[in-house]
């Protein structure tokens, strides 16, 4: 009788020592979180007192990027047509210069 309550004994010690173990991981798993949490509302408040806004998310900083690029593209179309505007403008003053050297 014995010899089989002993080996239930060793498998309850086996699983209290499980048991044990798991609620370490558990509690450092838990401290950890609240490590991080607190780590979190520290750069969060960091962010709102520096420059009085909030941070910017992951989508909405891709969306602002598009936003931009668009933006980017524009000016370019914008700056070239300019470009050309001042190099058909310099090319009739010259005209005129001649067509008036000729009068």
């Amino acid at each position: 009788m014995d010899d089989k309550l002993t080996l239930y004994r060793q498998q309850a010690s086996i699983i209290i020592r499980r048991k044990e173990s798991k609620a370490e991981e558990l509690q450092e798993a838990r401290e950890e979180l609240a490590a991080a949490e607190r780590e979190l509302k520290q750069r969060t408040n960091q962010a709102q007192t520096s420059d009085g806004e909030e941070v910017i998310r992951g989508d909405e900083l891709k969306r602002l990027l598009v936003k931009l690029r668009s933006k980017g593209t524009v000016y370019k179309k914008k700056r070239q047509e300019i470009a050309e505007l001042k190099a058909e403008f310099g090319v009739l003053q010259r005209t005129e210069e001649i067509l008036k050297q000729r009068t």
